[in-house]
């Protein structure tokens, strides 16, 4: 990524994958860029990691965000 970033992966046994939840502050310029990549991928989105509010944004912290599924 521009500011060296990388998400790694490791090959584990499947059992010892847990839930976890990662956030990426973006600028609000690049919001409606990504936002749309994940539209037009038909990837499932929610406003909350709880997934209670499905194909809705949040607006926590004055800002927007969406979960991917």
């Amino acid at each position: 990524t521009e500011n060296g970033v990388t998400l790694d992966f490791a090959n584990i046994p499947a059992e010892s994958i847990v839930p976890q939840h990662y956030a990426f502050l973006v600028p609000e310029e690049d919001f409606d860029g990504i936002f749309d990549r994940m539209k037009t991928t038909r990837v499932d989105w929610f406003a909350d990691p709880h997934r209670m509010h499905p194909s809705e944004i949040n607006h926590n912290d004055g800002g927007r965000g969406v979960d991917e599924v």
